[in-house]
C-alpha cells in the first residue's frame, strides 16, 4: 500500500535539493551583488559624506574578490581540494563585508587626521600605522576560524574551509596594501564634499542622547531590556530549532523537488526523503541477532517512527 494516488513524478532528495538551491543563487546573485553594492556605498557614502569613498570600497572588493577566484580555481585544478559551487555566493556576501569592514577602519582616521590639518603623506601614515595591525589580527583570526571548518567531519561544511579561509586572506592582504595606497594617491579629495578642517560639530540631539543612554539606571534599564529580548527569542530554540540540513524544506514550496519530497512522504511516510540512521559497533555484534530484533521492534513502538528497517529484515 502506496497510500493516495498522488500523480506526481519527480526527482527529489538531499542531492537534488542541493542542486536546486545552487540554481536559486545563481539565478539571484546579481540582484544580491547590486542590493550589497547600494547598501556599501550607503553605509560608507553617507556618513563620511563623500563620493569616491564608497566607489573605492566597492572597487577593492571587486578586486579582491576577482583575485581569490583565480587563486580558487588554481588551487582547484592543481590540488584534491574541492570546491563546491556554493562558495561563489558565499564569497561574493564575504568578501564585500570584510574589504567595507577594513577600508573603514582606515578611511575614518585617515579622515580624523585630515580634519587636525595633517598633510596627505603624514594622515595616511598615521592611519595606517594604527590600524593595520588591528585590521591584519582581524583578518587573521576570521581566516583561521572558517579554516577550522576543514576540521569537522561533514563532508559538506569541510569543502567550505579553505575557499573561505583563502577569499578572507585575499580580501585582508588587498585591504592593507591597496586601501592605503589609494588613500595616499586621492588624499583629501578622497572625502570631498563632506571634509571639512577642524572636529566635527555634535548636533544637541545627539549629546542628550548620549548623555541619557549612559547614566547608571537608564543604562541599567537597557541592558535589561535587552537580556529580557534575547531570553524571550532564546524560547524558541527548544521546540522550534530544527536537526540537521534542512535543504529540502527551504526550497520554495512551488519547487519540484519539494513538492515531489512532499508526494514521496504522503505516499510513503513523511522523512522518507531524509530517513535517520542509528548506527550500532561492537565487535561480533552480527551474532546478536535476537537482541538486534527486540532493538527494532522497540523503535518501531515509539512515537513519530513510521517504520523501521534493520537487522530484523535481513534474509
Amino acid at each position: 500500500y502506496l497510500g493516495p494516488r498522488l500523480d506526481t513524478v519527480g526527482i527529489t532528495g538531499a542531492e537534488a535539493a542541493r542542486l536546486e538551491q545552487f540554481n536559486l543563487l545563481s539565478s539571484r546573485l546579481h540582484w544580491t551583488e547590486g542590493a550589497t553594492v547600494l547598501l556599501i556605498v550607503l553605509i560608507v557614502g553617507i556618513p563620511l559624506r563623500a563620493v569616491l569613498a564608497p566607489i573605492l570600497t566597492v572597487l577593492c572588493a571587486g578586486l579582491a574578490f576577482l583575485i581569490s577566484q583565480h587563486i580558487l580555481g588554481w588551487i582547484a585544478e592543481n590540488s584534491s581540494l574541492t570546491m563546491p559551487n556554493e562558495l561563489q555566493g558565499v564569497a561574493v556576501a564575504l568578501m564585500l563585508g570584510i574589504v567595507t569592514d577594513y577600508s573603514v577602519f582606515y578611511f575614518t582616521s585617515a579622515r580624523e587626521a585630515f580634519r587636525d590639518g595633517l598633510p596627505a603623506r603624514e594622515a595616511v601614515r598615521r592611519s595606517t600605522q594604527l590600524n593595520t595591525p588591528i585590521v591584519f589580527t582581524a583578518g587573521a583570526v576570521v581566516s583561521f576560524g572558517v579554516a577550522s571548518l576543514m576540521l569537522g567531519t561533514l563532508g559538506f561544511f569541510r569543502s567550505f574551509g579553505p575557499g573561505m579561509a583563502i577569499t578572507v586572506a585575499t580580501g585582508l592582504l588587498v585591504s592593507v596594501l591597496l586601501v592605503p595606497a589609494m588613500l595616499r594617491l586621492l588624499g583629501p579629495a578622497l572625502f570631498w564634499p563632506g571634509l571639512r578642517q577642524g572636529p566635527p560639530p555634535v548636533r544637541d540631539w545627539r549629546k542628550k542622547v548620549s548623555y541619557l543612554a549612559t547614566r547608571k539606571p537608564v543604562a541599567f534599564l537597557l541592558a535589561l531590556v535587552v537580556f529580557a529580548g534575547l531570553a524571550a527569542a532564546a524560547t524558541g530554540l527548544r521546540n522550534g530549532l530544527p536537526l540537521g540540513l534542512q535543504l529540502v524544506e527551504s526550497l520554495p514550496a512551488k519547487n519540484p523537488v519539494a513538492v515531489s519530497a512532499r508526494a514521496a512522504g504522503q505516499g510513503f511516510a513523511p522523512g522518507v526523503v531524509a530517513p535517520t540512521e542509528l548506527l550500532l559497533k561492537e565487535p561480533g555484534i552480527g551474532n546478536h541477532g535476537p537482541a538486534l530484533d527486540r532493538l527494532q521492534a522497540e523503535l518501531e513502538r515509539q512515537p513519530h517512527v513510521a517504520g523501521v528497517a534493520g537487522a530484523g529484515d535481513q534474509p
